[in-house]
């Protein structure tokens, strides 16, 4: 008698309890996804900090100059100024100075003494960069000019415009600069460019 009463008891309830159960099955899913997530979360979160430690910055494959690696020094009209650059400003520099050496086709017939360098820093507006140690400037039609100091002429018979944009570069050691200066045939943009950042530097 109470064995059916127990019986029908289940068999009324039985969706109370199969619900019960129901239920223990997902709780026992969150928490073994819980655990789960806690897995997959850590090594994430340690590879995060991993990263963070170590940040790659946008100019850290390069090599920047310092302010000791090279001088640079402004000629106007004989007055003679230098400019103090950031190590970014002494990059861009440096790289305007690399394209116009890059894009030099041939050399020109000029004997170069240091009478002609004094009158181009008299009477012109003239850049001269002066590296700490010798430095290799790439044409890539006449190979490499190992270098102490470059001389950029921004005014004068040198430089040319926008109808004829040859420009000439000179390139020396500790000795003086070298005879046969570099032509760069399409140099003048990027020369009026070189112009306009360091004359903004100057005038700071």
């Amino acid at each position: 008698m109470m064995g059916s009463w127990v019986f029908a008891w289940i068999r009324q309830h039985r969706p109370i309890y199969l619900g019960l159960l129901g239920g223990l099955v997902p709780v026992k899913f969150t928490i073994l996804g819980l655990v789960g997530m806690l897995f997959l979360i850590l090594p994430g979160a340690a590879c995060g900090k991993r990263e963070h430690a170590k940040p790659a910055g946008r100019e850290s494959s390069l090599t920047l100059p310092t302010k000791n690696s090279l001088r640079v020094l402004y000629y106007k009209a004989g007055e003679k100024t230098e400019i103090t650059m950031d190590s970014l400003l002494y990059a861009r520099v440096r790289r305007f100075v690399d394209t116009l050496f890059l894009d030099a086709s041939e050399t020109l017939k000029l004997l170069v003494d240091d009478e002609r360098i004094e009158e181009l820093k008299m009477h012109e507006t003239v850049l001269e960069i002066v590296f700490d140690k010798t430095d290799s400037l790439r044409s890539e039609r006449l190979g490499i000019f190992p270098s102490r100091k470059v001389l950029v002429p921004f005014s004068g018979d040198f430089v040319g415009d926008v109808e004829s944009p040859i420009i000439t570069i000179f390139a020396g050691d500790t000795d003086g600069y070298s005879s046969g200066p570099l032509r760069n045939p399409k140099g003048y943009p990027t020369l009026m460019e070189l112009k306009s950042l360091v004359e903004r530097a100057f005038h700071k």
